[in-house]
């Protein structure tokens, strides 16, 4: 990745290289080293029955977990439906598209569409 953004400093110049860098570079090596330093952590002390905390570790997974997807809740008269989208790539293929238009190419930028990732359907009348 740093030799990537290396030739795009050699051609776009720097300004666009300190854009590029953080808005997209940053916050993706700051997500995998936070996922490294507390997630990873977590799970190997409980692998290795040095914690005995499970909701310790739960906890350390929900946080990542909001960070990660966005939940959109749906419903309807008998019927409610979770729907699970990865907000994180999401997001950083919106930086990335609006970099590609703006920067390499100048033209307008293409809509992405976000698809979900999962959806759960939750029938209200079963007991």
């Amino acid at each position: 990745m740093n030799n990537l953004l290396g030739d795009v400093q050699f051609f776009t110049g720097k300004k666009q290289y300190l854009k590029l860098h953080q808005d997209i570079y940053e916050p993706l090596r700051n997500m995998y080293n936070d996922l490294k330093e507390s997630v990873c952590y977590h799970f190997d002390l409980y692998r290795n029955g040095e914690a005995n905390r499970p909701d310790v570790l739960l906890s350390v997974l929900l946080e990542h977990q909001k960070k990660l997807f966005k939940i959109e809740k749906k419903n309807e008269k008998d019927c409610e439906w979770d729907i699970i989208y990865a907000n994180f790539c999401d997001n950083m293929d919106d930086k990335i598209e609006e970099f590609r238009a703006k920067t390499i190419y100048h033209c307008d930028e293409e809509k992405i569409s976000h698809h979900p990732i999962s959806s759960i359907f939750y029938n209200k009348n079963i007991k």
